[in-house]
């Protein structure tokens, strides 16, 4: 035991109950786009240390995007945003500012697109909690630049997605499901 903390990758919980345990447990925050078609599919994201955690069934809805793109003030199309999963251009403002204001106009869940001028935007950037004490009570994941500018492109017709958390690929587990 006193040498598992520093024994990195080693450490496994094997017995019965967890193995049976882990599926409905462990899994992959995800964001599914259910349709269109060219489109569809699973997409890698980053995670946001604020609101509601991924889940599983999680959330299904259609993608709208604010007005302003990066909802770093209060988003006019609120009508649209409420009851729909918001779609957020990344921009000047924190993270949390931008899903407080499309929560206030009703979302349900937000995804956050990065933007070419990021210092990285060929990653999904994990969102941390910077602005203050806030409270979020939706589900927040963002995307890579080149998967936010495929979703985009779609974004004049219907896109609908769902966050969620994907039970085929276990985060966290070893190659046995330990």
């Amino acid at each position: 035991r006193q040498a598992s903390p520093v024994n990195t990758g080693n450490l496994v919980w094997a017995g019965s109950q967890v193995t049976g345990d882990v599926p409905s447990v462990l899994g992959t925050p995800r964001l599914t786009i259910n349709s269109p078609a060219g489109i569809a599919g699973n997409y890698t994201v980053g995670t946001a240390d604020f609101g509601r955690s991924i889940s599983s069934p999680g959330i299904t809805g259609n993608l709208v995007r604010t007005q302003p793109l990066d909802a770093c003030s209060a988003v006019s199309n609120a009508g649209l945003i409420s009851g729909n999963i918001a779609f957020i251009d990344r921009g000047t403002c924190n993270f949390i500012d931008k899903v407080k204001n499309a929560q206030d106009a009703g979302a349900i869940g937000v995804i956050i697109g990065n933007v070419s001028t990021s210092n990285n935007p060929t990653v999904a950037p994990g969102m941390g909690a910077a602005g203050g004490p806030v409270l979020i009570t939706i589900p927040t994941e963002s995307l890579n630049f080149s998967d936010a500018q495929a979703l985009r492109g779609q974004l004049g017709g219907s896109v609908n997605a769902s966050i969620h958390l994907d039970h085929s690929v276990l985060l966290g587990s070893d190659s046995s499901g330990h």
